[in-house]
């Protein structure tokens, strides 16, 4: 740790390195001022932004209809992403606490198997493919809906089946 007089960073109470007044402070009114600026977005959007929706639903999308085979074949794109997500968020939870203690997790020396850079890059890049697998399974679920087509009910016509052609 660099010894520089008047700072305090990073927390450190062995060596006498601890958060200053104005730390708290600082911290306690941006969290004041995020908060504040949140109701206001409510409030802005609550009274003067939600007017009912008048206009006709979609017919296509307005009934539900039973899932197709494709369509109940897509959940496992979800799992996927449920799955990158909590990885992400397994990482995060990892890499915050090794900002507060580096040499272990409660005791487990998890950096040994599984070091912080490794860590930043899963939680970095996992959303990216998460957010990719996310929108590609909803555009696959929702194109049959979309395109008033249903697989299941339109395999066995001959629109459907293979042209062979004798030369």
């Amino acid at each position: 740790m660099a010894r520089r007089p008047g700072v305090s960073w990073p927390y450190e109470p062995l060596v006498d390195n601890t958060p200053t007044s104005n730390t708290f402070r600082w911290t306690w009114m941006s969290f004041c001022f995020t908060f504040f600026s949140f109701g206001v977005v409510l409030f802005i959007y609550e009274f003067f932004l939600s007017h009912p929706d008048d206009a006709p639903m979609d017919p296509v999308l307005a009934t539900f209809r039973p899932l197709t085979r494709s369509q109940r074949r897509i959940g496992k794109y979800f799992l996927v992403v449920a799955t990158l997500l909590l990885v992400q968020i397994g990482a995060g939870i990892i890499m915050a606490h090794s900002y507060y203690d580096r040499t272990s997790f409660y005791g487990i020396s998890i950096n040994d198997f599984l070091p912080f850079n490794f860590l930043r890059d899963v939680h970095i890049q996992a959303p990216i493919i998460w957010i990719a697998l996310s929108w590609i399974g909803a555009a696959l679920f929702l194109a049959p809906a979309i395109a008033c087509r249903w697989v299941s009910s339109h395999a066995n016509s001959p629109s459907a089946r293979p042209i062979s052609r004798s030369y």
